[in-house]
């Protein structure tokens, strides 16, 4: 499992570099405690540049396999290319939390509220044009949003991949996205339910051939381009 610990753009918590690196600390422990169990992925704040790039060196340095980013910027703000162009240089995947609630399907479900930094498919996007280098991870897709809308508006842009993770995953939305996104661009993922994440795949009309790869095989690729250890 790649298991990350961030903190919320609307906590009362700002996410300074203690307070990242704490988060990451508690990664780093499991990983140590569990090393055939756990992968990391390391949380940083692009506000603080310098302190950013510190501590992807340092959780890297420590087996970390990408970075997990939430909603203290947007992943197309300029304060983000430098962290951007890092990871490239790493070829280790962005992990970004992202909302579909916007789109022209409107809101699906009560969750709907956008946090002010909160990245929608259209940020995506962006990022993706400047950066057709860099790996993007679209998270949650079945968050509560508009998931048919996010597919749609990011299917033309291979370097953003999609997890399935999330906790509203409505019955037709792995044959969906693989419809739009393609068998090689989804990654399994759970939100605050890892078996309605694990019954969602099972649920799909995907072959067991399709859903190995969503399950192990396609993160297992991403892994590879950075030399990491495959699960």
């Amino acid at each position: 499992m790649v298991v990350s610990k961030p903190i919320s753009a609307d906590s009362q918590i700002e996410a300074t570099p203690d307070e990242f690196r704490k988060c990451n600390d508690i990664v780093l422990k499991a990983m140590e405690q569990f090393p055939d169990r756990y992968s990391g992925s390391c949380f940083v704040n692009p506000v603080y540049g310098i302190e950013s790039f510190e501590e992807i060196k340092r959780c890297v340095d420590q087996g970390m396999v990408g970075l997990k980013v939430y909603n203290q910027v947007k992943i197309n703000n300029p304060l983000f290319y430098p962290v951007i162009e890092k990871m490239i240089d790493l070829k280790m995947i962005i992990l970004m939390h992202a909302h579909c609630g916007i789109g022209v399907g409107g809101k699906r479900t009560k969750y709907g509220n956008v946090q002010p930094n909160a990245s929608i498919p259209e940020d995506f996007v962006e990022a993706a044009k400047r950066y057709p280098e860099a790996m993007f991870q679209y998270a949650h897709t079945g968050g509560g949003g508009d998931w048919e809308y996010a597919c749609k508006t990011i299917k033309d842009y291979p370097n953003i991949y999609v997890d399935t993770s999330g906790s509203n995953n409505e019955g037709n939305m792995i044959d969906f996205a693989l419809k739009y996104l393609g068998e090689d661009r989804l990654f399994f993922g759970t939100d605050s339910s890892y078996y309605q994440g694990v019954g969602t795949i099972l649920a799909s009309k995907l072959n067991d051939t399709k859903k190995k790869k969503i399950f192990f095989e396609n993160y297992n690729n991403i892994l590879r381009k950075a030399g990491k250890n495959v699960f």
